[in-house]
């Protein structure tokens, strides 16, 4: 999706190749849009650095949780791999979006919790994380 904002407010967005003029509000972590085509949709904002592990304040960097619901298209790394800040580990696709997360953190891969065709449900743990 590309997007461009129009003088009256409203951005002009590509999604599917198909252009549409939409409004869009936001609240919290929430944006509202809204277009002649679709209605009114309510989508929410993700961090996908939080993703990815975000900082290494705590246990949970350790854990790369799916920012959305999807499917494991590609997995690049097996447990007892030892990984670098920002290696490829995972690549998910949601409603035709190819995400790929990325190691936090230098590290030894604990586990891979999905194999490529497996599903995942929003902030399923994808991959664990350990120090080298």
């Amino acid at each position: 999706m590309q997007g461009k904002t129009l003088p009256d407010g409203r951005w002009r967005v590509t999604v599917d190749q198909r252009p549409q003029a939409v409004w869009i509000a936001a609240q919290g972590d929430s944006r509202f849009v809204h277009s002649a085509a679709t209605g009114a949709l309510e989508v929410e904002v993700i961090d996908l650095s939080a993703a990815s592990g975000g900082d290494r304040a705590g246990a949970a960097s350790d854990l790369l949780q799916a920012p959305m619901p999807g499917t494991v298209i590609a997995v690049h790394v097996a447990a007892g791999d030892a990984v670098h800040t920002g290696q490829p580990l995972i690549v998910i696709e949601s409603m035709k979006l190819e995400t790929t997360l990325t190691a936090p953190r230098d590290a030894r891969v604990k586990t891979v919790h999905f194999a490529v065709g497996n599903t995942f449900a929003l902030k399923s743990t994808l991959v664990t994380l350990q120090d080298p």
